[in-house]
């Protein structure tokens, strides 16, 4: 019993450090080979790194706070040039998604990571769901891009 609660120890200890080592290289740790999603084409269940920069994120759910809530000029602020899906206006956004807020209210499932540009699926059931892309200007994270697949 002892000697598996050092083992464990040092299993954990041990992913911690590689998890804290590779905050800047690696947001999501392992896809779990289970159902791909439709959006990504990468496997829907991601374990994520707990160490991760979530500035990008944090963008992000503040955008998608204000869309769930209507306010398009607080969405404004949080985006730049925002391409919005059908080439609508977040006001024709608005008025087409009006009885589904809750469109506006998943979870994250996956994110990809480029130099200046993040990629985040949210999904609730993996299939359906909302692609935002938040890109890097300065030291601040900007919404570029607001994607819905029904």
């Amino acid at each position: 019993m002892k000697r598996t609660t050092k083992v464990a120890g040092v299993l954990i200890a041990a992913f911690l450090l590689w998890a804290a080592t590779t905050r800047h290289s690696r947001s999501v740790l392992i896809h779990l080979p289970f159902r791909t999603n439709p959006v990504m084409g990468r496997y829907n269940y991601a374990v994520f790194n707990p160490f991760r920069d979530r500035s990008a994120e944090r963008a992000a759910a503040a955008y998608i706070e204000a869309m769930r809530r209507g306010d398009c000029l607080e969405a404004a602020k949080h985006g730049r040039n925002v391409v919005l899906p059908n080439q609508m206006s977040c006001q024709q956004m608005q008025a087409d998604y009006h009885d589904y807020r809750a469109a506006f209210v998943q979870r994250l499932r996956d994110r990809a990571d480029g130099e200046n540009e993040t990629i985040l699926y949210y999904s609730n059931n993996g299939y359906e769901g909302n692609q935002v892309t938040v890109q890097r200007f300065g030291d601040s994270w900007s919404v570029a891009e607001f994607d819905n697949f029904w």
